[in-house]
């Protein structure tokens, strides 16, 4: 797996090939390197592709890192607490992405969250927005078909569709909740072909805004160890194809330039119309 790594690796900075190793599991090259390396420009690039938490157990010698898996262990918490209040909904809910694709790694805590991303019927967002008014969350307006929500401190968002307004919606809400199994009460989790359908559409569209993130790579293996396969829905294999060409030389450990990835997005979206 990952066997383009040994064409980029030299040309890779110390920080960006810590990484480069780590996503391919040589931790002890990784190791070696650790100690030559400026410590605030390392963590920069762990914590930016969200691999602190995966790496505490890995690097004990990376002491900042501790605070990392407190920090996750904290958020994996109160996803729970979230998830225990949703299985009392009035209407079904699909928790995808982070909240549900811990669950495949072998542990839980290696991966990071930041948030609990749920999936509802566009009919049902008012009597899901009365609910969680009614049991302590607060609401924090609507962005993108993203009706955004606070709990403790944590973010819920709750979608009615993936795909921002300039994306085509590839994933219709019939195939949702026809590829979900129930998982407690009100809540449901996607299958795995679903989930990372809907993770290589996730990806195409968030990494020319938000950045690539070098922990999907490790999302991917995950979910192809529990037999995961895209769905067969018209273009989703472009992300796919987009995806698995992805070169590493891309990355970078910033966002970025916020109006030259706007551009960026704007004609990664209308590929996806062509």
């Amino acid at each position: 797996m990952f066997w383009w790594i040994t064409t980029v690796i030299r040309g890779a900075s110390g920080s960006c090939r810590v990484v480069l190793l780590v996503i391919s599991g040589d931790f002890e090259r990784a190791k070696e390197l650790i100690p030559k390396l400026e410590r605030r420009k390392l963590l920069r690039w762990i914590r930016f592709h969200m691999l602190g938490s995966y790496l505490f157990d890995k690097f004990p010698e990376i002491l900042e890192l501790e605070l990392d898996r407190a920090q996750t262990l904290l958020f994996h918490k109160i996803l729970d607490e979230m998830l225990n209040i949703l299985v009392d909904s009035p209407v079904e809910v699909v928790a995808f992405k982070g909240g549900h694709i811990r669950e495949l790694y072998p542990n839980r805590y290696w991966r990071m969250v930041s948030d609990l991303d749920v999936y509802v019927r566009s009919r049902d967002i008012k009597e899901l927005d009365r609910f969680l008014a009614s049991r302590g969350f607060k609401g924090r307006g609507e962005v993108n078909f993203q009706y955004r929500y606070e709990y403790k401190g944590v973010p819920l968002e709750v979608h009615t569709r993936f795909a921002r307004k300039l994306f085509p919606n590839l994933i219709s809400e019939n195939v949702v909740f026809e590829n979900s199994v129930r998982f407690r009460g009100a809540v449901l989790f996607p299958s795995p072909d679903l989930e990372i359908t809907i993770f290589y559409f996730h990806a195409y569209k968030s990494a020319y805004t938000s950045g690539f993130r070098a922990i999907w790579w490790l999302d991917e293996r995950f979910l192809n160890l529990n037999g995961a396969k895209p769905l067969n829905l018209s273009k989703i294999n472009r992300c796919v194809e987009w995806f698995k060409s992805y070169k590493f030389s891309q990355i970078n450990d910033r966002e970025g330039n916020e109006f030259y990835w706007s551009i960026v997005g704007i004609l990664h979206a209308l590929r996806l119309w062509l």
